[in-house]
């Protein structure tokens, strides 16, 4: 049974252990693959620019109308505010691994524009590594949520299932003892001096 746990896990699982493990790698190493210690997002470019027809309450909640501004260009999802009604302008990011969207409303101009962000897959990879749910009123989020926290148990449970399969291999309990103790004390040594 505990080895059908840790295979199924696995299999189950195997596109976000894959994506960790490749989205940590470009991190850990950014120069290597993008040129920078930094990260870099690429650059937008302009989709469309339209006539926003709404008519937003200048006292009203900036989040609110940012909600109503992607729903009415057909871009409802996760996204982020910056600005103010009463400034007269809103920046609302649209956020998705596959490229977002930053969208510009300005009072003045009574239009919205729409700006892509071109694809580059190590932003890709680090996007769907940060990427993160239960805070956002949208399905997708929460689904991802859930995966991530059955991740979480998974490797909670390949640690429980690798021990419980080690020790019921009596071969291997004495290297794998001594690998045990050799990991938990250079554990334990990083995490005293870093």
């Amino acid at each position: 049974m505990m080895r059908k746990i840790h295979l199924i896990l696995g299999l189950f699982l195997a596109p976000w252990v894959l994506m960790y493990a490749a989205s940590t790698m470009l991190m850990q190493h950014r120069e290597l693959f993008t040129g920078d210690q930094n990260r870099i997002e690429p650059a937008y470019a302009l989709v469309r620019e339209e006539a926003f027809q709404g008519v937003l309450d200048k006292s009203g909640d900036s989040e609110a109308a940012a909600a109503r501004i992607l729903e009415d260009i057909g871009l409802e999802g996760s996204h982020r505010v910056r600005g103010s009604l009463e400034e007269g302008r809103l920046e609302i990011r649209r956020d998705r691994p596959i490229g977002s969207y930053r969208i510009t409303w300005e009072e003045d101009a009574e239009s919205v524009k729409i700006e892509k962000q071109r694809f580059g897959m190590a932003f890709f990879l680090e996007m769907l590594h940060r990427r993160r749910g239960f805070g956002q009123a949208f399905w997708a989020n929460d689904v991802w949520a859930v995966i991530v926290d059955l991740f979480i148990v998974a490797v909670l449970a390949w640690a429980f299932t690798g021990v419980w399969m080690w020790w019921n291999m009596k071969s291997t309990r004495s290297l794998g003892a001594l690998c045990m103790i050799l990991g938990s004390a250079l554990f334990a040594l990083f995490v005293a001096t870093i």
